[in-house]
């Protein structure tokens, strides 16, 4: 029990002080009070109980600080505003007890104590009264100081009455109405309040004070303050909402309010509300009135309706596509171009499901586009197909700008539709015909062509399948060998009839373009429909290519779906099929010319000359310049031909670029129309001069100029001379070698009278030395006039060549020694050979010749003494040098170079040095043919010759001879041994008595039994008569219809045994074409000795046991296989009258029937009169190719053999299960025997 407190818990009554003090009193009463300064209860002093009994009977939260320490003693009111700290804090320290305010409590207290008053009203304090959490609170503070004994102050006591509530209830009204007057303020519209029934004006914002002029309203009744609004009835809705207590809201109000300054009433309509007010009894005590002045809104809206109106008369006549879209890109709205493209009912807009009438391919990109856009709500373009009514697709530009409300909300897009898919079709077809030109350039194979056309086609109109295919009309089929396939679309390569597929062909062959949109409605092929289904052609586009002689060709374009052909994509198979068609023969004239060029030079400087003025033609500058000359602008052919680059160029004058020399000259004002062309040297970039054309003219202050550059043609006038004048050589040489070789024809007849005689005359003199040294004499004149004939015959390129494949540098080696011994060792000869030499075919024993003729002049040049140098290598003729040389063609060449350090010619003997018998050696000292001899056989190879020399220079000899890709040929060593005869029997065959006679005589002392014969068809009689021959020995020319050729043909067929030799000093066409010995052929070259004769007849006797029947596998001339058992028919087509003659001597000489044909066109009727082993036929034909001829042969003969003779590498498919056979020009007699034998084989 505490001090102060009785046995059941009240105060003890000796503390009479504490009575009635409530909690408090008990807690003093029980308190430890000795262990503080104020000392124990029974201490204390009576001026401390008497302000203690004070305290605790006050309801006023009071607490007395006592001593220096202020010790907290305090009532049951202060407990409750201590909260938590209580009861901790009492009877502590009042500046430990409230630590958190111990500085103001420390002022508290020495003012107190020093008897001064402290007052506070509403003191803001933060204090820890609860969990120790901080809280700011609000009190009104009342310190007092509390007398002792002494009189003096004991202690301070302070009366405490928290006010937080009521001064954050103030700060809430303060703010509150502050907020409401701002937002009275700031309010969108016109805000009032109304007092009393008659109506004051409290409160006016900005608004309301702007609406009604500015005019002082506030304080006074509406009546007086708007008396213009009485009459119109607004008083009395003010009146009814305060009567009924119900607000009346106001929608487009129409009323007059008056201006100052005499101002007309001003219009102006309002949306507002009149809410009534109420007090705290319940009752309307004023009407609260807020509004919009909606005039300007009201004008916009019947605007808007009026806008609207015109937009939608506007827009469903407007020319393209309009729709509006709501957020969700539902549509709204349509106007009647885009429901007449969707074929959509006005009623039917909004429940139009638009987004299924997007192809597959675009609906995602498009979807992507469109919703970036709505939820950026910005403006979009896009570019998709849309499907319309009739099923097609269409290519669609879409431009859309967003929608907002008139509060700024989005609600949806609104755009335009273009159909741009004409324009994209007609821009992919300009692109395709720009790409299809620079294809068509590049391929030189007609069926390339025509594939690059059908692949052009297809992706530009983006169908199932296109193609080109021949035609033939008797058939009604086409052949079609390739064609272009959309993916999962197989072809249809092959032959096709037309009458599986429709009745269509009637109207191709009337030369008309069949366009079909749907196979199963068009009745041209309604019955058809399933087969053209069956190949993805529903839909289809033939357009006929024809020619001179009717339709020849189709190019076609099929879809897999029903397919609306427009006019524009007809128009554009039209013009693709044209310039196939034109492409097509460019390249088969192309192509024929680039054959004929190999065989004909006429034709080579004809087409060189076409070329060169396509390349002139297509050169031209193009210059605009202003009124003082400086360039405005240039083409490119301006950096083409001049060099200077066309940013370098513009500003510049036009004048400064021409040749210094010729700048006096050049125009500087301008001329007018009509004046003659200006031919000036300009400067190129390079410092070089170029000749332009210009024909230059003034028009509306510009200066257009138009130049050509001239300058190739003025070189190729300079060229042209130098080229007439290499003519006049060429035809002059020409000439001199025809007078020539016919010379030497019967000059060798006659010198083989004479040998021949005389080495029959050798025997009868034997043993009378006189007698046998003037024969032998003669002999050797006879050898000296055979070797001048040889020289002419080779200078007029009429000798026959046996060439061979030879290495040039090895074969030079070997005649070191013999040019040594043939010029002497006063000169020393160096030879000089390139590594990796290529091979050359040539006659071995000729280029000898020509080697020690060349020799033997540099010998007599030098005066036998000197250097000779002989230089072996290989050499390219590039262009350049072949437009100045026109006798020899570009390629690939070995060169053989002789120089010798003698004096050297001066420019007139040079230009004669190769004329026959011109010599500039003193008489006696040489023939004149000895350089006529090497041009004549080196023209006759193919080759080409060339001299260089100048006076005390010395001379150079080049020779060109054409390189060869074959392996090098063994030589055959020359037989040496002793003459032997025989005693078979041989038939000559000769027109000369004289040579006749002599030959007889000699065969007869060789021991052979001999027959004869004046001519090839007496010769024919004695083989048919049945006598057994073992060799024909013929001259090459006789007179007579039947040929020497021919009668070996003949002669072999009769007797396949047979060995034919030939002789001739004049070999012409017959037995040697292009100046080489046909394959397998024999000559003897007149004049012969007997020594010669008899060799070769042992020769030819000894090879023809090699073509005995019992030897096995027996071969002919050509080295080629021969089948005894089957005599073939052949077909053979070929233009070139000269080529076809060739091909029907070589394959009668075969053992073969050959039926000839120049065009295919007189073939086909051959064709089908009689059937035909094989066709050998040209591919490039003046009409009809030899391609499309060899489809109708194998359509009218399945098993007919095709041969291709062309100078091409290249194959055309052909129809059948036995490939062609490809012979490639030039060809000989084992090639075109291969050939016929792999097309039966």
């Amino acid at each position: 029990m505490g001090l102060g407190e009785g046995p059941d818990g009240a105060v003890d009554s000796r503390y009479p002080f504490l009575s009635g003090g409530g909690d408090a009193a008990l807690l003093i009463a029980a308190f430890d009070w000795s262990r503080t300064p104020v000392g124990c209860l029974d201490a204390w002093p009576q001026s401390l109980k008497t302000a203690a009994g004070l305290l605790l009977r006050s309801p006023v939260p009071i607490v007395l600080l006592w001593g220096e320490d202020g010790i907290m003693i305090y009532n049951d009111a202060y407990s409750i505003f201590a909260g938590g700290r209580h009861p901790a804090i009492f009877g502590s320290k009042v500046r430990e007890g409230w630590p958190e305010v111990a500085d103001f409590n420390d002022n508290i207290m020495k003012v107190g104590l020093a008897g001064g008053t402290l007052a506070y009203k509403d003191q803001e304090l933060t204090l820890y009264r609860h969990r120790g959490e901080p809280k700011q609170v609000w009190m009104n503070l009342d310190y007092s100081p509390v007398l002792g004994e002494d009189g003096r102050p004991a202690g301070v006591i302070a009366i405490v009455v928290e006010t937080t509530a009521k001064v954050k209830a103030e700060e809430r009204s303060k703010t509150e109405g502050e907020r409401l007057r701002q937002m009275f303020e700031q309010a969108p519209g016109f805000v009032a309040t109304l007092t009393g029934p008659d109506h004051v004006f409290e409160i006016a914002n900005n608004a309301y004070l702007q609406l009604v002029d500015h005019r002082d309203i506030l304080g006074k009744p509406i009546r007086e303050a708007l008396p213009e609004v009485v009459e119109q009835g607004f008083v009395d809705l003010l009146d009814r909402v305060l009567s009924t207590r119900r607000p009346y809201v106001g929608k487009g109000a129409r009323v007059l309010l008056r201006r100052r300054h005499d101002e007309a009433p001003a219009e102006r309509y309002l949306d507002f509300i009149y809410q009534p007010v109420f007090g705290d009894d319940g009752k309307a005590t004023g009407v609260f009135v807020q509004g919009h002045d909606v005039t300007e809104q009201r004008a916009a809206e019947e605007a808007l309706r009026e806008s609207e109106a015109r937009f939608r008369l506007a827009a469903d006549t407007a020319p393209v596509m309009l729709w509006m879209g709501d957020q969700n890109s539902r549509c709204l709205y349509l106007n009647a171009a885009k429901r007449a493209f969707w074929g959509v009912a006005p009623e039917d807009v909004s429940s139009f499901d638009w987004a299924g009438t997007v192809h597959p391919d675009d609906r995602q990109a498009l979807a992507a586009t469109m919703q970036d856009a709505m939820r950026r709500q910005v403006p979009f373009t896009a570019e998709a197909r849309y499907r319309r009514k009739l099923g097609c697709y269409r290519l669609l530009h879409t431009q859309a700008q967003p929608r907002f409300g008139a509060g700024g909300e989005f609600l949806g897009m609104i755009g335009v539709n273009v159909d741009i898919t004409e324009e994209r079709a007609e821009q992919i077809r300009r692109n395709a015909l720009i790409e299809l030109t620079d294809r068509f350039s590049q391929l030189t194979d007609p069926a390339d062509i025509a594939f690059a056309a059908a692949e052009t086609l297809a992706k530009a109109h983006n169908v199932s399948r296109a193609g080109y295919g021949t035609i033939d009309l008797v058939a009604e089929t086409i052949t079609i060998e390739r064609d272009w396939n959309a993916p999962g679309v197989e072809t249809i390569a092959g032959v096709l009839n037309f009458r599986e597929y429709g009745t269509y062909i009637d109207d191709l062959k009337r030369g008309e373009t069949v366009v079909v949109a749907d196979a199963e409605q068009d009745p041209r092929t309604k019955v058809t429909a399933d087969a053209l289904k069956a190949i993805k052609a529903r839909a289809f586009i033939n357009m006929p290519v024809t020619e001179a002689s009717g339709l020849v060709a189709l190019l076609y374009l099929n879809h897999a779906e029903v397919r609306q052909w427009s006019e524009s994509e007809l128009d554009f198979v039209r013009d693709v099929a044209a310039r196939t068609r034109i492409a097509v023969e460019r390249r088969r004239v192309e192509q024929k010319l680039e054959q004929l060029a190999n065989s004909l030079e006429r034709q080579v400087s004809e087409r060189t000359a076409e070329v060169n003025r396509l390349w002139r033609n297509a050169r031209d500058l193009l210059v605009v310049t202003g009124e003082d000359g400086t360039i405005r602008s240039v083409n490119p052919a301006w950096s083409v031909v001049l060099g200077f680059p066309a940013r370098e160029s513009i500003g510049r004058r036009l004048g400064s670029f021409v040749w210094p020399e010729d700048a006096a000259t050049f125009p500087t004002t301008n001329r007018r129309s009509g004046a003659p062309d200006l031919d000036m040297r300009f400067r190129h970039f390079d410092g070089s001069v170029r000749w332009i054309s210009w024909r230059i003219f003034a028009e509306e202050g510009l200066t257009f100029a138009y130049g050509r550059d001239v300058t190739a043609q003025r070189e190729q006038a300079q060229a042209l001379v130098e080229a007439e004048d290499q003519l006049r050589q060429a035809q002059k040489m020409e000439s001199i070698g025809q007078l020539t070789g016919g010379v030497a024809h019967d000059f060798n007849n006659l010198l083989q009278v004479i040998s021949g005689n005389l080495q029959l005359l050798g025997k009868d003199v034997a043993g009378n030395g006189r007698a046998e040294r003037r024969v032998a004499n003669a002999i050797a004149g006879v050898s000296r006039g055979s070797k001048l004939a040889n020289q002419l015959l080779a200078f007029g390129r009429r000798q026959a060549l046996e060439p061979k494949v030879i290495n040039i540098g090895r074969f030079v080696m070997a005649l070191e020694d013999l040019l040594h011994r043939t010029i002497g060792e006063a000169i020393e000869i160096e030879t000089i050979r390139s590594g990796g030499l290529w091979n050359t075919f040539i006659d071995p024993s000729q280029i000898e010749n020509a080697i020690l003729n060349l020799a033997i002049n540099a010998r007599d040049a030098m005066n036998g003494m000197g250097k000779l140098t002989i230089e072996v290598g290989n050499a390219h003729i590039d262009d350049a040098y072949a437009r100045h040389h026109p006798d020899i063609k570009t390629g690939q060449y070995v060169l053989i170079a002789v120089t010798d350090t003698g004096e050297g010619m001066q420019p007139d003997v040079l230009a004669r040095v190769f004329e026959p018998f011109f010599s500039t050696k003193p008489a006696g000292k040489g023939s004149g043919l000895g350089l006529s001899m090497v041009y004549g056989f080196v023209k006759q190879s193919g080759g080409h010759v060339k001299i260089y020399s100048e006076p005390g220079e010395g001379t150079t000899v080049r020779i060109y001879l054409p390189r060869s890709l074959e392996e090098e040929d063994r030589l055959a060593e020359v037989d040496f041994g002793p003459v032997t005869g025989g005693t078979e029997t041989i038939l000559v065959a000769e027109d000369d008595d004289e040579v006749r006679a002599t030959v007889v005589e000699m065969l007869g002392d060789l021991g052979y039994s001999v027959l004869k014969a004046r001519d090839a068809a007496s010769a024919l009689s004695v083989i048919e008569s049945g006598v057994a021959i073992d060799l024909l020995f013929t001259d090459v020319v006789m007179p007579g219809p039947l040929r020497s050729p021919d009668l070996a043909r003949k002669a072999r067929e009769r007797l396949p045994n047979l060995a034919v030799l030939f002789t001739s000093g004049y070999t012409e066409n017959s037995i040697v074409h292009e100046g080489r010995l046909d394959a397998g052929v024999d000559l003897l070259s007149k004049p012969y000795s007997r020594e010669a004769l008899a060799r070769k007849i042992r020769a030819s006797l000894a090879g023809r046991q090699h073509l005995s029947p019992q030897a096995g596998t027996p071969e002919d001339g050509t080295g080629a296989e021969v089948t005894e058992a089957r005599r073939l028919t052949i077909l053979l087509v070929e233009d070139d009258f000269l080529i076809r003659l060739n091909a029907v001597d070589l394959v009668q000489e075969l053992g073969h029937e050959v039926v000839e044909a120049a065009t295919a066109e007189q073939a086909l009727p051959l064709l089908k009169e009689r059937r035909f082993d094989v066709l050998l036929t040209d591919i490039g034909l003046p009409a009809m190719s030899g391609a499309e001829l060899a489809v109708h042969a194998r359509t009218v003969n399945e098993g007919i053999g095709v041969v291709f003779a062309t100078g091409h590498d290249r194959l055309p498919a052909i129809p059948g299960d036995r490939a062609a056979i490809l012979l490639l020009k030039p060809y000989d007699g084992r090639e075109i025997a291969a050939a016929l034998a792999a097309a039966v084989g």
